[in-house]
């Protein structure tokens, strides 16, 4: 079976010629007919831009993020504020083993907890919420659960 992408003349293959030499130290020594390193990595170059199998990845801007993302970002990090951080004991009686760095928990670490009672990493849990604002867990909605046990300790007399 062939090869059906196009090949350049003064490929790589010039490395498996037989009229190669090898000096003392087992380099190989250059001959008239050797094509050099730039001519070769032109002609691969030549090769990747012609490829029609191979597509630019799309670049990404670096410029400040947008006021709907500082806005976005703002409103997180005010719910996390709400959010409960206790020091690990282990009579605690919750998971032993933070499932988003699969790391057992240790004595004294810092753990968040959600309002469905999952327990996490402090920082393993910040920096999921910060993207997706669900319980890694159950996939329930943080925000909307943080709102029902809100409204669950308010007394309307």
């Amino acid at each position: 079976m062939g090869n059906c992408l196009q090949s350049f003349e003064n490929d790589e293959s010039s490395l498996i010629h037989d009229d190669a030499s090898f000096n003392d130290s087992g380099r190989r020594s250059s001959t008239t007919s050797d094509v050099t390193f730039e001519e070769r990595r032109e002609n691969r170059n030549s090769f990747v831009t012609h490829c029609p199998y191979i597509e630019v990845m799309p670049s990404y801007s670096t410029s400040k993020p947008s006021k709907d993302d500082e806005i976005k970002h703002a409103k997180c990090v005010g719910i996390l504020q709400h959010l409960p951080v206790e020091n690990y004991v282990k009579e605690m009686g919750c998971e032993t083993e933070c499932i988003i760095c699969m790391v057992e928990f240790c004595e004294g670490d810092k753990i968040r907890f959600l309002p469905c009672l999952h327990a996490y990493h402090k920082h393993c849990i910040d920096d999921w919420l910060m993207r997706s604002f669900i319980c890694p867990s159950c996939l329930e909605p943080v925000d909307s659960a943080l709102l029902t046990s809100f409204s669950q300790t308010v007394s309307y007399d």
